[in-house]
């Protein structure tokens, strides 16, 4: 929404072209054009009526339309504005990469305080300088190394150099074939196509400089040269003694300036000797103004957005009545004569493609609207990946049959969860461009995780095969207590069944017994009291061994719940001892670890504060890499 304390004006001083504009009108306004002849013989109030009306008088209303036209063009030309847009940071990406001599001659000292103090300081100053562009550094002695990377963190390289000395390089010599070498990798790796390689040495030998017009023979890339010395030379002073050679006389490191010029020429660079000013910058740092070489970094500025384009959406209506009649009326039968418009964006359509529109959806995070807008493939399958519509995205990427829309294909399949056909993405990728690295790594790793799922899947497998026995081997321990309980109950009921059987038959021999009652009545008695006392004893005994029984089960209750306390209070026993344990297991090892972490304090105060010393174990560790293994003859120069 416009608010009226942003609205301004980008360019001011165009709205100058108003006075011109005005005094313009103003005296064709008040023109008169001559009537001719006529009224030198014949007064003006007489001729009038005389002169027959031929239409040339100067009508007023294009006079208007004339000034609002003006008017409306230099509002346009004055940036009317009152909203601010992002725009993303363009910068260069021109890539230099710069060779540093590292060789024992750069402790000469015919440039005071000697050569590597003054490389140094030079090359932190050609960083500082450098604003734009991806820069790396290489130092070479008798094997290169990669200092830096290309990056566009300058201030980062020029922490790097402080450390810097030919002291840490692993083999010595002076090898500038390798730096050159070296600097080509680190340029062929860039996407930049073109780039520039800086070298700053005092001095090539014959068989290198042979060498290195082969590696730069047939690349885009030009090849400066910084002379570090002077064409006298001087000794070269290693740990406060002079450097001799195998015949015993004491080097003289000297610089030969045609050498290096000459091929500098060769390769469209330059050559400059290093200058106690910036002159030497200035005349070797590439120029950065060629536009293709940039980049977008990620980075954003707000920029006042300029308006006045739709102005001289109404200026061209009006430049139509300057040359043509009847305009008006055209223009407005021309809506009446077009088609219905097939879409809701037939507006939008008339001054951007649909692309434009999608990248511009695409870039508010309108990911959907963006998807159906664009015609790419690429793009359309990117904005549906974003809003999560990997099954659309992977049909988009598949139209573009490239190794890249094969790749991207791929990881659409593996967020929807199709490890199957991004495998298979992956492989038409590798099938088009066998070096495709990501491709590789993503196949790798939805193939991992497809081998851990099936080896999940075998384990629960088993794991259930596993538990089926046991559960049989349960039931089967449940049902066998179950039928000891019952043949237990059985017993019991049999010995309570028991007295009922002694009443019978005890009753069998009364009725016997009651067949003669006259006979034997004193007999009789004498039955009926042992009778009773018998029945009395098998009472007795009925109810003494049910309450042995229930004693027995009393007993049996007591000592099983005896035995889970003393079961309860032995695990307690046992965990209260093991967390006694582990507490003073953790005391001991807090001791242990105070006590090992002061004498790692102490041992590390003992260690040398050596700045150049992670430099020095990165060097080694690059010289392991590469496995050098051949051994200098006796003829090669070491310094």
């Amino acid at each position: 929404m416009m608010e009226l304390a942003d609205f301004h004006f980008i360019r001011p001083f165009w709205l100058l072209l108003l006075i011109p504009g005005c005094l313009l009108v103003w005296g064709l306004w008040y023109y008169q054009p001559k009537q001719g002849l006529w009224e030198q013989v014949i007064p003006t109030h007489l001729l009038k009526h005389l002169m027959v009306e031929s239409g040339s008088a100067i009508k007023r209303w294009p006079l208007a339309l004339l000034l609002l036209a003006w008017l409306l063009a230099t509002l346009a030309l004055a940036g009317p504005s009152w909203q601010k847009v992002t725009l993303p940071v363009q910068k260069s990406a021109q890539p230099l990469v710069i060779v540093l001599d590292m060789s024992l001659s750069l402790y000469a000292d015919d440039l005071k305080p000697n050569r590597l103090t003054r490389a140094k300081r030079k090359l932190r100053d050609l960083l500082k300088q450098r604003q734009e562009g991806l820069t790396g550094l290489v130092a070479y002695a008798g094997e290169a190394y990669t200092i830096a990377p290309l990056t566009d963190d300058g201030q980062t390289i020029a922490n790097l150099v402080k450390a810097l000395s030919p002291e840490i390089m692993p083999v010595t010599g002076s090898r500038a074939d390798r730096g050159i070498n070296q600097a080509l990798e680190l340029l062929n790796n860039s996407e930049a196509g073109g780039g520039d390689i800086l070298l700053m040495t005092d001095g090539i030998e014959k068989e290198t400089l042979q060498t290195i017009k082969q590696q730069l023979k047939n690349t885009p890339y030009q090849l400066s040269i910084l002379g570090i010395g002077t064409k006298e030379g001087a000794p070269i002073r290693v740990n406060n003694t002079l450097l001799k050679d195998q015949r015993g006389a004491i080097v003289i490191a000297k610089l030969n300036r045609s050498q290096l010029a000459n091929l500098a020429q060769q390769f469209g660079g330059r050559y400059s000797d290093i200058t106690l000013t910036d002159q030497d910058i200035e005349r070797l740092l590439p120029e950065t103004d060629d536009l293709a070489d940039t980049m977008e970094v990620e980075q954003t500025f707000d920029e006042w957005h300029d308006q006045g384009y739709w102005l001289l959406l109404l200026v061209v209506p009006l430049a139509l009545a300057g040359f043509r009649r009847g305009w008006l009326m055209a223009v407005l039968l021309v809506p009446l004569a077009l088609p219905e418009p097939a879409s809701a964006g037939w507006w939008q359509d008339l001054w951007q493609t649909r692309d434009q529109q999608g990248a511009k959806a695409l870039a508010n995070g309108d990911t959907a609207s963006a998807a159906e807008l664009f015609t790419d493939p690429s793009w359309k399958g990117t904005s549906q990946f974003q809003s999560q519509q990997y099954e659309q995205a992977a049909q988009s990427f598949a139209q573009t049959g490239n190794a890249e829309g094969f790749y991207n294909q791929g990881n659409a399949f593996a967020y929807a969860g199709k490890m199957d056909e991004a495998i298979n993405a992956y492989e038409q990728a590798l099938k088009l461009n066998p070096d495709f690295e990501k491709a590789q790594q993503n196949k790798k790793i939805l193939e991992d995780l497809k081998k851990q799922q099936q080896q999940q899947q075998n384990q629960q497998q088993s794991s259930q095969n596993q538990n089926s026995p046991d559960q049989n081997d349960q039931n089967q321990s449940n049902q066998d207590s179950q039928q000891q309980d019952n043949n237990q109950q059985q017993s019991r009921a049999q010995n309570n069944d028991q007295p009922g059987k002694n009443q019978q038959d005890q009753s069998q021999s009364d009725s016997q017994s009651s067949e003669h009652p006259q006979d034997q009545q004193n007999q009789q008695a004498q039955n009926n009291q042992a009778t009773q006392g018998s029945q009395q004893d098998q009472d007795d005994q009925v109810t003494e061994s049910s309450s042995q029984d229930a004693e027995k089960d009393a007993k049996d209750l007591d000592e099983q719940s005896e035995k889970a306390s003393q079961l309860s209070q032995q695990s307690a026993d046992e965990t209260e001892q093991q967390d006694t344990q582990q507490q003073a297991q953790q005391l001991v090892e807090g001791d242990a670890n105070s006590l090992e972490q002061q004498q790692v304090e102490g041992w590390l105060r003992r260690i040398p504060d050596d700045p150049s010393g992670l430099l020095r174990r990165k060097l080694l560790y690059q010289q392991r890499l590469k496995q050098f293994q051949q051994q200098q003859s006796d003829s090669e120069i070491k310094w």
